[in-house]
């Protein structure tokens, strides 16, 4: 009985202890707060501007010594990321694919099954969606309103920057209902709408973020 009695009292230790011991460091909250963390090396270093994987999971840690949370780290922003952008969780979590929840409850994010954040035009279990190429977010959920979707095929450039001007372009008219992108009806496209046939690429998604299908037009136009 005193066997088991201190077996308990040693599992009850481990599992207060987990959510901030990590392999190699520990997890350290800012002020007190579980918000923010910080990873603390048995160098007595902060990590910094890197990966760190624990308990399973990759986590990245941006040039201030804090964890993202909570949507995605563009590649041209941070550092050594791998060259790609990359959507966690509000956990720190590097997704594992499929939508994320925005910090403010109003936007979602969606990653493929490697955790890049995807952007542009994109299908999930059929329903059309958009992410935005900067700040890489489906538009606000709560959200219903016009969506003009901009298809060009080429970019007039002038002293290195980007004309406002496109070349052979069009827009496509349509609405946006709780992140979903719909006809100018409020319906969704047809197969043989211009959304469809004539966009240079187009992957398909399911909700965990498997790549299911594509749709390539290599002569196509592209989403802006």
């Amino acid at each position: 009985m005193k066997k088991k009695i201190i077996g308990c009292i040693l599992l009850g230790l481990m599992v207060c202890t987990s959510s901030t011991a990590a392999f190699a460091g520990t997890w350290v909250p800012y002020n007190g707060y579980e918000f923010k963390w910080r990873y603390l090396k048995d160098n007595g270093n902060y990590a910094k501007d890197e990966w760190i994987y624990d308990n399973g999971s990759w986590y990245f840690i941006m040039s201030d010594t804090y964890m993202v949370s909570s949507g995605p780290v563009i590649a041209a922003h941070y550092n050594n990321t791998g060259g790609g952008d990359y959507c966690f969780d509000a956990s720190g979590k590097l997704s594992s694919g499929g939508f994320i929840d925005g910090g403010n409850g109003k936007r979602k994010y969606f990653s493929d099954k490697q955790g890049h954040a995807i952007k542009g035009l994109f299908m999930v279990d059929g329903n059309l969606y958009s992410a935005d190429m900067d700040n890489d977010f489906i538009e606000d959920i709560d959200r219903i309103g016009i969506k003009n979707i901009y298809i060009h095929n080429s970019l007039f450039y002038k002293d290195g920057l980007v004309n406002s001007k496109y070349a052979d372009s069009y827009t496509i008219v349509g609405q946006v209902v709780n992140g979903k992108i719909l006809n100018r009806d409020g319906k969704p496209f047809s197969a043989n709408d211009k959304i469809f046939t004539q966009i240079k690429y187009l992957p398909k998604y399911d909700s965990q973020g498997n790549l299911i299908g594509e749709i390539k037009n290599p002569n196509g136009y592209e989403i802006y």
